[in-house]
């Protein structure tokens, strides 16, 4: 179908109908894309992504090149010439499908299917088990014998150790069965006449 429409687009008289046949061709290379594609994992699901890089560098390629004819061929930019540009993308989108529709297939590849040493290469749970499959394990350390001022293992988790009992004290706010308005001294009383007593105590 897009080589239909560039077909369509070189022999078209107005813009309009040349842009009509151009978006609908680029719109139907959607179709072309998605099928070959997937036609990789088709043919050879190992090697899909080698065989997309081969297919997608020849496009590469191609895509290069294409600058440099059009260039060759449209000298003067006119209409002939844009129509010679087309017809020649138009043949070799047909000339790919035809190959395309002749040579593909869908089906696995023989080339392509792994043998049954590689399976069984690759499936682990075919493999016997041997003594010679794993390194052997090391020997465990020896462990030093205890000495005898050693301190004996303390257990783990540690026994919980009893506290004395705390005494509250009378003049304590924070426990309700004490006095919370008590006063206690907290320095002792002053003896000396200096600035206590009355005017009649001092001596000076």
């Amino acid at each position: 179908m897009e080589a239909t429409f560039f077909l369509i687009m070189a022999y078209s008289h107005t813009f309009t109908q040349g842009m009509t046949a151009l978006s609908i061709g680029v719109a139907f290379s959607g179709f072309a894309i998605s099928g070959f594609n997937v036609n990789h994992l088709d043919i050879a699901p190992r090697y899909a992504s080698i065989l997309m890089g081969i297919s997608n560098g020849i496009g590469t390629i191609a895509g290069a090149i294409c600058p440099y004819v059009v260039r060759r061929i449209v000298t003067h930019r006119s209409r002939e010439e844009w129509k010679i540009v087309f017809i020649i993308s138009a043949f070799i989108h047909y000339s790919g499908i035809i190959f395309y529709g002749i040579f593909a297939s869908g089906e696995l590849q023989s080339w392509a299917d792994p043998t049954a040493e590689e399976q069984k290469q690759w499936n682990q749970m075919s493999i016997k088990k041997s003594s010679t499959a794993l390194p052997p394990r090391p020997p465990r350390p020896a462990v030093p014998p205890l000495e005898a001022d050693a301190p004996p293992a303390v257990p783990w988790p540690p026994a919980p150790t009893q506290e004395p009992p705390v005494v509250p004290s009378a003049g304590n706010p924070f426990r309700t069965a004490s006095n919370p308005f008590r006063q206690e001294a907290v320095q002792p009383v002053a003896q000396d006449r200096y600035l206590h007593g009355t005017i009649a105590d001092r001596t000076y």
